[in-house]
């Protein structure tokens, strides 16, 4: 569900109060990247580890979340891996 316009993007205000910080670290996954959060490197926090956000132009308006992702992304091996490993036993 979408927040409400008039409402306004929702940020955890911890994030304002530290901005004279160089590096932010921050759980808040769900806080919308203002403006002022332009060229500022955040670590955010994925539930395993911190991962280094820097802010760009085109990221305002998103939510942090969505720039650290919680999953891996799944590689296969190839199958010729396999065929060396086993004639290398032979």
């Amino acid at each position: 569900m979408v927040r409400a316009v008039w409402k306004g993007p929702f940020f955890d205000i911890n994030l304002i109060t530290n901005f004279y910080i160089k590096v932010i670290k921050t759980c808040a996954r769900y806080s919308v990247i203002l403006p002022q959060f332009l060229r500022k490197c955040f670590f955010v926090y994925n539930g395993k580890k911190f991962i280094k956000v820097f802010i760009k132009e085109e990221m305002i308006g998103y939510k942090f979340g969505e720039f650290a992702w919680t999953k891996k992304t799944c590689i296969f091996k190839s199958k010729k891996v396999g065929k060396i490993l086993k004639i290398k036993k032979s």
